[in-house]
């Protein structure tokens, strides 16, 4: 599916995709992934697909929620100045970072890496 969007074979190694009781994890060595997570919310409307961007410290902290291709939801910390989507001020019902990727199975090391 991502291989057709990207019209090449991926990059070995590109992408790290997890199958977790929590959902699917899509994370890339390189800290980008590209257009992944639109495509993967586009192909699964239903589905809510989280995309998070974060320092290593997780100082920076970014959710964007995206639903049927679309964002629908942002958390920010610290808050953004000009939020271009509904701001929310949880995720799964958490409101820390260490916490939220906690809630959504992702490791907080994945961060300290990038």
């Amino acid at each position: 599916m991502l291989e057709e969007d990207a019209g090449e074979p991926l990059t070995p190694s590109y992408y790290l995709l997890e199958d977790t009781p929590r959902g699917l994890l899509i994370a890339s060595g390189t800290g980008d992934i590209g257009y992944a997570d639109i495509t993967v919310s586009e192909r699964f409307p239903h589905a809510t697909v989280y995309v998070i961007i974060a320092s290593p410290s997780l100082d920076e902290f970014v959710v964007t929620v995206r639903r049927g291709g679309e964002g629908v939801e942002e958390f920010a910390q610290p808050p953004d100045e000009f939020p271009r989507l509904r701001v929310v001020s949880e995720i799964k019902g958490e409101r820390a970072p260490k916490r939220i990727l906690a809630a959504l199975g992702i490791p907080a090391e994945w961060f300290r890496n990038e």
